[in-house]
C-alpha cells in the first residue's frame, strides 16, 4: 500500500481514486442515464475535496472529469477462425469482457493506486478485486446480475459493496452487510423553481420506463407533460409513444443539465413510471432538489427516494409490477399527481438537500475508502471545501 499523499498544510492527506466507470455510455453531457450522472458527479466531487482520479471509461467521455483519463481498451481484431467460432459473444458482450479484462491488468500494475471504487456492472473488477495492490469498494448499482453474483461470492476482506437504495441492498441477499449510501445530486445546480408548468417526465425513453404510462395519466388528468431524456428504444417511442403526443403531451429532447433543471423547476410534479425494480431513480432526486414533488409507482428504491409524504406520493403496488393492470397504474399515478401536488415545494426541497446532496454522498464515501486504506477518517476528511 502506498503512503498517501500529503496536501499543503501537512497534516491532511489525498487519495489517489481509481474510478470504473459504466461501460455502456460514455461519460459526457448530457448523460445517458443516472450510472452514467452519478460516476461523473463521484469523480467531480473528489476532485473537489482534493483527491487524485484516475477514471476508466469509454472513449468519448469528458477527460476532464478526471485527473488521468483511461479510456477502456477497444477488442482487438480477431482471427477468422475466432470469428466465426459458434460460441462467440455478441459483440457488445466482448467489448466489456475485453475492456474489463484490460482495465483490470492494468491496475494490477498500478501501485500508486489507494483504492478502487468499481461503478460497473462486470463481474471481473468484483471476482479479480483481491488480487489488485489496493483494496476496492463496489457500488451496486442493480439488483443481482448473475453474473456479478457468482463473482461476489469471490469478494474477499479487502472488498467492501455498497448499495444506492435499502430496496437495491435487500436484493444482495448472498452478500451479509451491504451498506447503502444514497447517490448524490448537485443541490447547488438544481435549484428550487416556481412550478406552474404542469407535468414532466425525464428518463431513457424505453419500455421498462413506462413514458407511455406517463402520457396516458396526463391525457386522463387533462394536464400538459413535457417528456425529457434520450430515445433509448426507437421503436418502443414510435409504436407507444409517439401516437400519443399532442400540443399539449411534447416529447422536448435529451436536455443538458441547465435545461433539465428549468425542466424539473417548471413542473409542478414530475412523473416517475418504472416497470421494472428501479434501484434508485436519479430524475426523483434531481426534481426533488427543484422543488418539484414526484408521483410514481412505489417499485424498488423509488420509494426509498421519495420518502411519501415528505418528497411527493408513490403509487402502491401490492400485486408486483408484472401482475398490476395497465389501468391500475394509471389510475393510481392519476390519483399519485394529486397527492403530490399538496406536497408544499419547500417540504421538498429540504428532503432533497437532507438525504440526496452529493456532498453528502461523498462524505460516506471518503469513510468507506478511509476505512479500506486503513487511514484515520480525519486524515482525509476536510481537505477541501
Amino acid at each position: 500500500m502506498t503512503a498517501l499523499r500529503h496536501v499543503a498544510d501537512g497534516t491532511r492527506r489525498r487519495l489517489r481514486v481509481a474510478v470504473l466507470g459504466p461501460s455502456r455510455f460514455p461519460l459526457s453531457r448530457p448523460f445517458a442515464g443516472g450510472q452514467e450522472a452519478f460516476t461523473a458527479t463521484l469523480c467531480e466531487r473528489l476532485r473537489r475535496r482534493g483527491h487524485h482520479v484516475v477514471l476508466f471509461a469509454l472513449d468519448g467521455s469528458d477527460p476532464g472529469l478526471a485527473d488521468e483519463f483511461v479510456p477502456y481498451a477497444a477488442p482487438p481484431s480477431l482471427s477468422a477462425v475466432a470469428q466465426v467460432d459458434p460460441g462467440m459473444p455478441a459483440g457488445l458482450d466482448f467489448a466489456e469482457h475485453h475492456a474489463f479484462l484490460d482495465a483490470v491488468r492494468v491496475l494490477g500494475l498500478r501501485t500508486d493506486i489507494d483504492v478502487v471504487h468499481n461503478n460497473s456492472l462486470h463481474p471481473y473488477p468484483i471476482a479479480l478485486a483481491d488480487l489488485l495492490p489496493a483494496p476496492m469498494v463496489t457500488t451496486l448499482h442493480t439488483p443481482p446480475i448473475p453474473f456479478m453474483e457468482s463473482a461476489a461470492a469471490m469478494a474477499g476482506r479487502r472488498s467492501r459493496h455498497v448499495a444506492v437504495s435499502g430496496a437495491v441492498a435487500r436484493t444482495w441477499t448472498t452478500l451479509p452487510g451491504v451498506e447503502v449510501v444514497s447517490n448524490g445530486v448537485d443541490v447547488d445546480a438544481f435549484l428550487p423553481g416556481p412550478g406552474g408548468g404542469g407535468l414532466a417526465w425525464a428518463g431513457r425513453v424505453t419500455p421498462e420506463k413506462g413514458t407511455h404510462l406517463a402520457i396516458e395519466t396526463a391525457l386522463r388528468l387533462d394536464l400538459p407533460l413535457r417528456i425529457a431524456g434520450p430515445i433509448s428504444d426507437p421503436d418502443y417511442f414510435a409504436r407507444s409513444v409517439r401516437p400519443l403526443l399532442d400540443e399539449r403531451r411534447v416529447y422536448v429532447g435529451h436536455l443538458d443539465t441547465a435545461a433539465l433543471r428549468e425542466h424539473y423547476a417548471a413542473a409542478d410534479v414530475l412523473l416517475v413510471t418504472p416497470l421494472w425494480e428501479e434501484p434508485f431513480g436519479l430524475v426523483a432526486a434531481e426534481a426533488m432538489a427543484c422543488g418539484t414533488p414526484v408521483a410514481g409507482f412505489g417499485v424498488g428504491g423509488l420509494t426509498d427516494v421519495v420518502g411519501a409524504p415528505e418528497g411527493g406520493a408513490v403509487v402502491d403496488v401490492p400485486a408486483g409490477i408484472h401482475h398490476t393492470s395497465h389501468d391500475e397504474f394509471v389510475t393510481g399515478l392519476a390519483a399519485a399527481v394529486g397527492r403530490a401536488a399538496g406536497v408544499s415545494r419547500a417540504t421538498v426541497r429540504l428532503r432533497a438537500e437532507r438525504e440526496f446532496a452529493a456532498a453528502t454522498m461523498i462524505g460516506r464515501y471518503e469513510r468507506i475508502y478511509a476505512a479500506l486504506a486503513r487511514r484515520a477518517p480525519a486524515e482525509i476528511d476536510g481537505i477541501a471545501g
